[in-house]
C-alpha cells in the first residue's frame, strides 16, 4: 500500500514517521511501501496482536513476515522452526486479480512465508502448485502461506465461509418443498 486516505491518518503518520510524507487535506504517502505480494525467510513469531503490530512498526516494509504463534498449527510451526534468513526479500509477480480470486507466482530462493498484503479472514482459501495450503494470518491483519525454494504458482480465492451450508439447506429445502407439491395432489387423490 503507498497511499492512505482513511481514518486516523494523523497515527499512520505519526507511526510511519520518516517513511511518509503527508500533506494536509492529501492522502498519507508512504515512501517505502511493500508490494502487494513477497516471500521472505525472516519469520518472526509473537503471542498477541499487539506484538505482532509492535513489530511491523519496527520493521521496514516488505522485510519479514511477523506471525503470531497462537494460530499456528504444529506443522506450520515445524517448518517454520527450520527457516533460515539467508535471502534478500523476493517480490511476487501478480499473474490474476479479480474479485474474490489472486493468483501469483514467486520464485522462492529457500524456504520461507509468501506475504499477501490484502485482509486476512476465515474465507480464504489457498493452493501452492495446484495443492491444499493454508492461509495464516501474516503482519497483522494480512494473509501468509507458506512455501518451498523454486518457482511457485500460488492461486489464493474467497468463499464466505457459510455460503456452501447455507446453499446446503437451500437446495435440500426446495426439494423438499418440490416434492410435496409433487406427493400431495397425487395422495388427495381425485
Amino acid at each position: 500500500m503507498r497511499w492512505y486516505a482513511g481514518g486516523h491518518r494523523a497515527a499512520v503518520q505519526r507511526t510511519a514517521a520518516g517513511r511518509s510524507r503527508w500533506i494536509p487535506g492529501q492522502p498519507v504517502e508512504l515512501l517505502q511501501a511493500a508490494p502487494l505480494a513477497y516471500w521472505t525467510a525472516r519469520v518472526e513469531l509473537v503471542e498477541r496482536e499487539e506484538d505482532a503490530l509492535d513489530r511491523l512498526t519496527a520493521l521496514p516494509p516488505g522485510s519479514a513476515a511477523v506471525l503470531e504463534a497462537p494460530h499456528l498449527g504444529s506443522d506450520d510451526a515445524a517448518a517454520l522452526a527450520d527457516l533460515r534468513p539467508e535471502h534478500a526479500p523476493v517480490p511476487a509477480v501478480l499473474d490474476v486479480f479479480a474479485r474474490n480470486r489472486l493468483a501469483l507466482t514467486v520464485d522462492a530462493p529457500a524456504a520461507g512465508v509468501l506475504v499477501v498484503n490484502e485482509a486476512w479472514g476465515p474465507g480464504w482459501t489457498a493452493r501452492v502448485d495446484g495443492a491444499p495450503a493454508t492461509v495464516l494470518r501474516a503482519n497483522y491483519l494480512f494473509r501468509g502461506l507458506l512455501v518451498g525454494p523454486g518457482r511457485h504458482t500460488v492461486e489464493l480465492e474467497y468463499g464466505p465461509p457459510r455460503l456452501r451450508a447455507a446453499l446446503a439447506v437451500y437446495a435440500v429445502t426446495a426439494l423438499l418443498v418440490l416434492g410435496g407439491l409433487v406427493w400431495l395432489p397425487r395422495r388427495a387423490g381425485p
